[in-house]
């Protein structure tokens, strides 16, 4: 699952590859070959890409999990591919989404979000929920909306088949046309997520490994806090103007959980969507910059010094001050939902 979105671009450059071997043979050949060879090569190519694109949607599903967790009684509730095949017994038409016939609807089956809260006990007064996708986009949702509309799925097959990667899959928040008419004003279309992997329920606390060591809020408190204004890097919900954000650099993070990093090491961010805890492309910062830079985790932002919440993709999120080099801030991401520090491998 780590590797959903590697395994997406590859699959994408296939139909290129063989493509690609057939103008080499095409040049290479003396006796040129003729037009029903050629589109019986695209044919065979055609059919090898769908077979393979067949075959990685079948194992992505086998590895897909949904994990709820946040302000429930219980730590977290993980479903695999076949309970959430189990519970999706919800089959709604969405109008106007075709991408051929926009007056044709589009018959969805899944799983009724109403249905999923039902898993978990959920905390008083908690009222919405954040979906969290495999690429780091969110959509917040109130919980009232969601029980008052149990059509609100996670859909798991469109027009009778799973869902592709390409389209969103192969698990995606969609609602039917009846609460679209009510639910578009409250929830425009930025709202609409694709490859869901969480849903947060209320704002989680904050929880952050560094090494071996497990830090909280208490430890956060405990440690020297930095005030910055910055323009910031993350998507949805942030302005767009400087923001007041208030943390704990990652240099004292390392100090306080006694981790000993390499004069010319590096370390390992992760964050909760998967693209952020990629082994193949790990998100990198060295030593040098956290140094330089005081890059730092923000826990709070704005003048009434709020807590960052889920929706906003707290309770921790990666910062690179205004004393950051420019092309220090463009080549390392705003990271989101930031959950683990680890020591990089020489």
């Amino acid at each position: 699952m780590l590797r959903f979105a590697i395994r997406l671009t590859k699959l994408k450059q296939i139909k290129g590859i063989f493509l690609g071997l057939l103008l080499t043979t095409l040049y290479a050949c003396t006796n040129r070959p003729t037009d029903t060879q050629i589109q019986t090569w695209l044919n065979e190519a055609e059919a090898e890409e769908a077979k393979l694109a067949n075959a990685n949607q079948q194992n992505v599903r086998a590895q897909w999990t949904l994990t709820l967790e946040g302000e429930i009684s219980e730590n977290k509730t993980i479903l695999n591919w076949q309970e959430l095949e189990k519970f999706s017994d919800t089959n709604i038409l969405v109008e106007g989404e075709s991408r051929t016939d926009i007056n044709a609807p589009e018959s969805f089956r899944g799983v009724s979000v109403a249905k999923l809260l039902s898993l978990v006990k959920i905390q008083p007064k908690i009222n919405e929920i954040t979906f969290v996708a495999l690429d780091a986009y969110r959509s917040t949702f109130k919980i009232p909306d969601l029980q008052r509309y149990p059509t609100i799925i996670l859909a798991v097959e469109k027009n009778g088949r799973q869902i592709k990667a390409t389209d969103g899959g192969p698990l995606q928040l969609v609602y039917d046309s009846f609460p679209k008419r009510y639910l578009d004003p409250l929830y425009p279309s930025t709202q609409w997520a694709y490859y869901i992997t969480h849903i947060i329920v209320g704002n989680e606390p904050l929880r952050l490994r560094v090494g071996k060591r497990i830090l909280n809020q208490e430890d956060f408190d405990r440690l020297p806090q930095n005030i910055i204004r910055t323009k910031v890097g993350y998507r949805l919900l942030w302005s767009s103007e400087s923001v007041r954000l208030r943390g704990v650099n990652i240099r004292d993070l390392l100090k306080e959980s006694n981790s000993s990093v390499p004069k010319q090491g590096s370390i390992v961010l992760r964050g909760k969507a998967l693209i952020h805890r990629d082994p193949l492309k790990p998100v990198l910062i060295p030593l040098e910059v956290i140094n330089d830079c005081d890059v730092m985790l923000a826990t709070h932002f704005g003048e009434d010094d709020r807590s960052i919440p889920t929706r906003m993709g707290g309770p921790l999120t990666l910062v690179f001050p205004p004393s950051c080099k420019s092309q220090v801030k463009e080549q390392h991401k705003w990271l989101t939902f930031v959950e683990e520090i680890e020591i990089a491998s020489p």
